[in-house]
């Protein structure tokens, strides 16, 4: 994987999951003054919602959305995870054997 960047991987992400119906941006998590987790939607730097790491040989992406109230979460994730792992099978130099973990933070009403 030397030759994609996590900044390129992370483009392509952004590009496969912006255009989902159903979603409405990128959450960042961040931890308030009573050790609550909230989600901030994301206009600008997404890549703060999208994790690569390598765990036993093979990659593991998770990404942290926010999406529009009345969406079906379900369809919703996993048509997020379809799209990417379409666009990512296309580089030839991404390894095949990849999960995308796909994480819920909140719903934008």
């Amino acid at each position: 994987m030397e030759k994609n960047s996590f900044e390129s991987i992370a483009n392509i992400v952004y590009s496969a999951v912006i255009t989902v119906p159903g979603v409405a941006g990128f959450a960042r998590l961040s931890e308030d003054d009573s050790g609550e987790e909230s989600a901030t939607l994301l206009i600008t730097d997404y890549s703060q919602s999208i994790k690569l790491k390598q765990v036993e040989g093979k990659y593991v992406i998770d990404i942290f959305l926010i999406l529009l109230e009345g969406s079906n979460i379900r369809d919703v994730s996993q048509e997020v995870q379809i799209r990417i792992k379409y666009e990512l099978e296309k580089l030839e130099s991404f390894p095949t054997d990849f999960t995308v973990n796909v994480h819920i933070q909140d719903l934008l009403v």
